[in-house]
């Protein structure tokens, strides 16, 4: 029942960052540099901030969030939420947002 319940919730929340995504995606169109970050997922999250700022010199902002927390939700061109899960492993994209 707990699997299920968790499937379930993991489902949800994998739809509700791709459409989170989508929508980021078409924002950072107009942010300047680089606004995604996909070589990353699978990566000890702790190494994100210098990467991401490395190659994103606009970025002023990166945010380590541990999975199932939530975090605002306007756009930022200079912030990238850096999320990882219980292993401090990346298990989504980080864009720019």
């Amino acid at each position: 029942m707990a699997t299920t319940i968790q499937a379930r919730v993991m489902g949800t929340a994998l739809l509700f960052f791709f459409l989170l995504s989508a929508s980021s995606i078409a924002q950072a169109a107009t942010c300047k540099g680089k606004s995604a970050w996909p070589e990353l997922v699978g990566k000890d999250g702790s190494t994100a901030e210098a990467i991401i700022k490395a190659e994103n010199h606009r970025v002023n902002f990166v945010f380590t969030v541990q999975e199932g927390s939530s975090v605002i939700q306007n756009f930022d061109c200079r912030r990238v939420f850096v999320w990882v899960n219980t292993h401090g492993k990346i298990y989504l994209v980080q864009r720019l947002g």
